[in-house]
């Protein structure tokens, strides 16, 4: 299994995300984006890849199929 998250520094939510996954022994790939253009970048790649409209990170893939956020993590068959 491949679980790729797209984080950015002092957000919560993906520190959370992170966490959950080591606690609970996944191991995972993370892309740390830094500053503002980066992350548009992934929103707009996310769009066009997924059909999807987010506007917060972390961002969440398991085997390449979009999950979301940690939220949307939390109600996956990971739990």
């Amino acid at each position: 299994m491949k679980i790729e998250i797209y984080t950015e520094i002092k957000n919560p939510y993906c520190g959370m995300t992170k966490q959950w996954l080591d606690i609970n022994n996944y191991t995972y790939e993370e892309t740390v984006l830094d500053g503002p253009h980066e992350i548009q970048g992934l929103y707009e790649s996310l769009k066009i890849t997924y059909n999807v409209d987010v506007s917060s990170l972390p961002q969440i893939l398991i085997d390449g199929e979009y999950v979301g956020g940690f939220d949307q993590l939390l109600r996956t068959d990971l739990v």
